[in-house]
């Protein structure tokens, strides 16, 4: 299942606001809810708020199970949040009548919620960890050198379990080579494996291929014997092994994240990044969008991403980024991107194929692009001593034959440096 739509009555600066998270017309999905979305906005209009009101609308549906779901309400607003599911709303109208026939099924079989510095405060699939508890608040702890620790040493029983199973198969063919010479001990080794992976290779398959831009790989062998288990990344360059806790704080929440989801995603599941640039260089925000939407391509999966980054909104068709501006009375709307109806044809912004500097223009706002007023001062000192340059010139001057003129060709060149 995926939202289609929200709608906010009266919930803080948001009033009457419906965002349609649907394909628009002309689009080959036309009318289905949108498979990313990208909410991005000036600080207080509401993205992370957002990502909180789908959240806490998800999780109490849930837990309510099938009832009539739930309204969030505050101390200052008494306004309802419908959360749209297709053509179902949650919380469900009020002469909605409850029975075994017309109760709708749980919203959704699966939540994951990162805040912002997700390497802080995300929540990874724990050992011995009950399915009913997946969708519980206290799920999103501190990853503190203890939790770090816990999941290091998950990844060490995975592999040991795996290593065991290895060590025990070896051995079992190797009885069968004693009572049996001919018995073709290779073949039987290389099925084994291809039909028993290393647990770690699954994991690295998918985080390496993000990890490419930092220079660093996971270690896909684990010393058993080792006093400390941790989880260790390999450099490119050198094939140095670098422990996890003197990674830079960018590799570490893309490591944590990408893992997060990738034992977490299942069918039908939807998946609320907050700020997913943290810490990362230009070239990892632009890989990250399409690694994590592409991991699990089979599952119903719905990704909301709330950011300030333009590198991140370029990664997005148009009709995939909700705007939120807020208006005179400090009230919340959507910055539409089309013209007329909602159709392919009539989008007016297209982030993809804008230049950066557009990208800060047309969808963030920004209007000196230029680079502000040092920037123009500089321009135009620039502007008078070219013109003085040109006036010595045609003077018959030459910066070889006139000191002054070579002092402000040296200025001149200083100048184009730094502005260019």
């Amino acid at each position: 299942m995926k939202i289609s739509a929200i709608e906010i009555s009266d919930y803080y600066q948001f009033k009457n606001l419906t965002i349609d998270l649907t394909y628009p017309q002309g689009h080959a999905k036309a009318g289905q809810p949108l498979d990313k979305v990208c909410i991005i906005g000036q600080n207080g209009t509401g993205k992370t708020s957002i990502l909180r009101l789908i959240h806490d609308c998800c999780l109490m549906n849930n837990m309510q199970g099938n009832n009539e779901g739930a309204s969030l309400q505050s101390k200052k607003s008494n306004g309802e949040v419908l959360i749209k599911v297709g053509n179902v709303c949650y919380p469900k109208q009020r002469n909605w009548i409850s029975n075994e026939e017309n109760k709708p099924k749980n919203f959704i079989k699966k939540l994951i919620y990162m805040p912002t510095n997700a390497y802080n405060t995300i929540s990874p699939k724990l050992p011995n960890q009950k399915k009913e508890e997946q969708l519980k608040p206290s799920n999103y702890f501190p990853l503190t050198q203890e939790k770090i620790q816990q999941l290091s040493t998950y990844l060490y029983d995975w592999y040991e379990k795996y290593s065991n199973a290895l060590v025990t198969f070896s051995l079992s063919i190797f009885n069968n080579l004693k009572k049996d010479k001919t018995a073709n001990v290779a073949d039987d080794l290389q099925v084994w494996i291809e039909k028993n992976p290393n647990p770690l290779d699954k994991i690295a398959l998918f985080i390496d291929e993000l990890l490419k831009s930092a220079q660093v790989k996971l270690k896909t062998e684990v010393v058993q014997n080792s006093k400390m288990v941790e989880i260790e990344l390999v450099l490119l360059k050198n094939d140095e092994v670098v422990p996890f806790s003197q990674l830079s704080s960018g590799t570490k929440n893309i490591f944590l994240t990408a893992y997060a989801l990738f034992m977490n995603i299942e069918n039908e599941t939807i998946v609320l990044i907050d700020e997913p640039e943290n810490s990362l260089y230009p070239d990892l925000q632009r890989a990250i969008i399409s690694s994590y939407t592409s991991l699990r391509p089979e599952a119903e999966t719905q990704f909301f991403f709330a950011t300030h980054s333009p590198v991140i909104a370029s990664c997005f068709e148009p009709w995939e980024i909700v705007d939120l501006e807020l208006d005179d009375n400090n009230q919340v709307f959507r910055h539409l991107y089309y013209e007329g109806k909602n159709h392919v044809d009539n989008y007016t912004i297209y982030p993809q194929y804008l230049r950066w500097d557009a990208i800060m223009n047309k969808v963030f706002d920004i209007k000196d692009t230029e680079g502000g007023e040092r920037r123009d001062a500089e321009l135009q000192k620039l502007v008078e001593t070219k013109n003085k340059l040109d006036y010595w010139k045609s003077e018959g001057k030459t910066a070889k034959t006139d000191e002054k003129m070579r002092q402000e060709l040296e200025v001149y060149k200083k100048m184009l440096a730094k502005l260019y």
